[in-house]
Parts: structure tokens; sequence; C-alpha cells
């Protein structure tokens, strides 16, 4: 067994550790499936994709712990690739509330099929906090495979009814160190790397098909911050917008 098997089995036990170790009374499980179509695929501020996209997922979640596996399909021949997926992505974590405050500990693997990209995984924790008027969250992902590198987002947001659509407004402020920016940014310098604010609309039909089926929308904007990073040769524009929809389908168990 290799050393980066070896540590990302370890990751993924923590993760499961912690977890029980504090993990008490949640809500009931439950499944789900989502698809939301994207105009772009912006990631910490950078294109991943700058053309159209469509990300399918299914969840099943209980007692704290929620398992994903998403996927990122090409629309365009903006990459070479229509009609591959491009990403799939395994993620486990478990999350727990007290009061106002939350906290989040997770394990995602990020695959790259029909890429040439190395495959790697991260381990991540959230705490957040509900402020009433606002939401503050603070995020860290550590990379554990490929390239050892850490980067942290500072969020706020705000959760709010408008013409029947339930509606979340918030702001992100991304730093990383110079192991994460310099495969993902070009640059080995560490930094504040992103500000991104996105939109996103939520409406649920009337009556009984409203406690299983949702339509979303969003709208994005994100900046890469650091003029170093910027400058580092991967991307073209540094500031970047986009738009999705999506439907989703939710099952909640007894």
């Amino acid at each position: 067994m290799d050393l980066k098997s070896t540590t990302v089995r370890a990751a993924v036990g923590a993760v499961i550790l912690l977890a029980a170790g504090i993990a008490g009374a949640a809500e009931p499980p439950s499944a789900g499936a989502d698809l939301t179509f994207s105009s772009a695929y912006l990631w910490r501020g950078t294109p991943l994709n700058a053309e159209a996209v469509l990300w399918p997922d299914v969840w099943v979640s209980g007692y704290g712990f929620t398992a994903t596996f998403w996927g990122s399909l090409e629309l365009t021949d903006d990459l070479g690739r229509r009609g591959r997926f491009t990403e799939v992505d395994y993620t486990l974590e478990y999350a727990r509330t007290a009061g106002p405050a939350g906290l989040t500990l997770g394990f995602i693997r990020c695959t790259f099929p029909n890429t040439d990209y190395e495959a790697t995984s991260e381990v991540y924790g959230r705490a957040g906090l509900d402020l009433g008027l606002l939401e503050a969250a603070v995020t860290g992902y550590r990379d554990v495979e490929a390239y050892s590198g850490t980067y942290a987002t500072a969020q706020v947001s705000r959760t709010f009814a408008a013409l029947l659509l339930e509606s979340s407004l918030s702001l992100s402020l991304g730093y990383g160190d110079a192991k994460h920016n310099e495969p993902y940014y070009g640059a080995p310098v560490s930094g504040f790397t992103d500000l991104t604010a996105t939109l996103d609309l939520a409406w649920a039909p009337p009556g009984a098909l409203g406690d299983y089926l949702t339509l979303t929308g969003s709208l994005g904007w994100s900046r890469i911050l650091d003029d170093r990073l910027a400058a580092g040769g991967l991307y073209a524009e540094r500031e970047h917008t986009w738009g999705g929809l999506g439907i989703s389908v939710t099952h909640v168990g007894e």
C-alpha cells in the first residue's frame, strides 16, 4: 500500500471517528437527486469550464451523515469533451447543530475521467453561526493526496423569502497557501484567492408535490483577487459571471 492510499484511508477514518464521537439525535433518513444546468463551472474563482455544463448528483442522508455522488458533464466542445464526464466526486460528511451554532466534518474524493488531471482528496471542516439577520461560516480544506495544500473561506449569507421564492444571498472570501495555489492558479504564492457572490433561488410547488420537488435557479459572480494569482498564466480573465437552473427531488423517511 503506497503512502497516498494510506493517507486517504486515514483521513476518511478520522472523519468517521470524529463524527461518531459527537453523534447524537439527528433528522430522520432522507434521499434525493438533483440535476443542475450551469452556464459555466467556476471553482474557487477559477473557470474549470467557461461554457455550459450539466451537474447530476444523488445523495443519502441520515443521523447527521450525508453521502453524495456528483458529476460534471460537458455540454459543449470548449474543452473537446462534449457529452463526457470530466469530474466525478464522492463526498462523505457529518453535520451537527447546537442552537445557533453548527459544525460539519467531511471528506471529498475528486476524480477527473476523460482528462489528464490527477485525482485527489480533501478533508474539510466548517463552523457556522446563525446571527439572526446573517449567517456566518468559516471553512477549511486540506488536500491529503495530490497537492498537500490548504484552502479556506469566510462566508456571510442571508436567507429570505421573496415572491414565493426561498432566496439566499451569500458572499465568500477565499485564501490559499502556496501549495494549493501553484497547481490551481499557476503561482506558488500564498494569498487571497477569490471573492465570490451568489444568489440562489428555490421554488416548491403548492400542495403535496412541494414536499418532494423543488425548482432552483442561481446567479454568480467571482473575481480572482491576488494580482500574482491572476497573472499565473492559467486563465485569460480574472472575473466571471454565470447562471444556473435545476430541479431537485427529495424523499424523507419516517
